[in-house]
């Protein structure tokens, strides 16, 4: 069996009432406080926009994020360069 084949990661959001998300297939995170959080997903930039944002739990490893406050906006964008290397790569290089 060949150990080098790639699973291929899905990307999932749940969401609970707009006050709790979880994110799957994050590979980033580029920005945050607590009125937007900035996501570099497998599926492109994530940003969420909100009130009383916290990030509750984030695993890079495990590609996951979980987000609390109140969720206004999510939106995404193709542009995976948006600021480079992310503040967790920036802070643990």
């Amino acid at each position: 069996m060949d150990n080098n084949i790639k699973v291929r990661q899905h990307h999932k959001l749940v969401m609970i009432d707009r006050e709790q998300m979880e994110i799957v297939g994050v590979e980033d995170v580029i920005s945050f406080d607590d009125q937007e959080i900035v996501i570099e997903t497998i599926r492109g930039i994530l940003k969420l926009t909100g009130t009383d944002l916290h990030i509750k739990h984030l695993d890079l490893e495990a590609a996951k994020l979980d987000v609390e406050g109140l969720i206004s906006v999510l939106e995404y964008t193709e542009n995976r360069g948006l600021s480079g290397k992310g503040i967790w790569r920036r802070l643990f290089r």
